[in-house]
């Protein structure tokens, strides 16, 4: 016959048995659903200074993700998901500071009013930067090259640093004209 104590501590391995596979299941689930932030941090090429409130396109996969307005330090956030789950809302009044997109092989990023500091190459559209791979910016950081003077940034895992300007008196003028 068996004594209360041995069978007690059956029970009680059962039980933590039990407590470890449900911990087990909850971590490998909370792994596939756990999204991976992304900050994209918009940055005046002349002078170092945050830009906000400003909005910034977001596409994925070649496809219009989302919009977001960058908060007072010229910061954005962004979740990227294996799951698409569309959070789009037009910038401004109802722009949004935190969204979820598919996580794709690269992203591209639009910013209204301002125009990107890098190189300028024929055929492109100095409001976009295509191609910014995603593995890298999760994995590495992405600082995108500054045209416009001479600061520089260090890049940190999960963090786009972009480089940008205003409109001058006379890109303002022709703009206009062309309109």
């Amino acid at each position: 016959m068996m004594d209360r104590e041995s069978v007690s501590s059956g029970v009680l391995s059962f039980r933590n048995m039990a407590h470890l596979l449900l911990f087990l299941v909850l971590l490998a689930s909370g792994s596939i659903i756990c999204a991976q932030t992304v900050t994209i941090k918009l940055v005046d090429g002349r002078n170092g200074r945050p830009v906000a409130p400003t909005c910034v396109a977001v596409w994925s996969n070649n496809r219009m993700s989302a919009m977001l307005i960058t908060n007072r330090d010229g910061i954005a956030s962004l979740s990227l998901m294996d799951e698409n789950e569309d959070h789009w809302k037009d910038c401004g009044v109802y722009g949004v500071t935190n969204t979820i997109v598919k996580y794709g092989d690269s992203l591209q990023i639009g910013v209204d009013k301002y125009l990107m500091c890098q190189p300028h190459m024929p055929n492109t559209n100095r409001h976009l930067i295509q191609n910014i791979p995603t593995k890298q910016v999760v994995d590495q950081g992405v600082v995108t090259p500054n045209t416009c003077g001479k600061l520089t940034a260090s890049p940190r895992p999960g963090e786009l640093i972009i480089f940008i300007r205003p409109y001058s008196f006379w890109e303002h003028s022709r703009a206009a004209i062309w309109e």
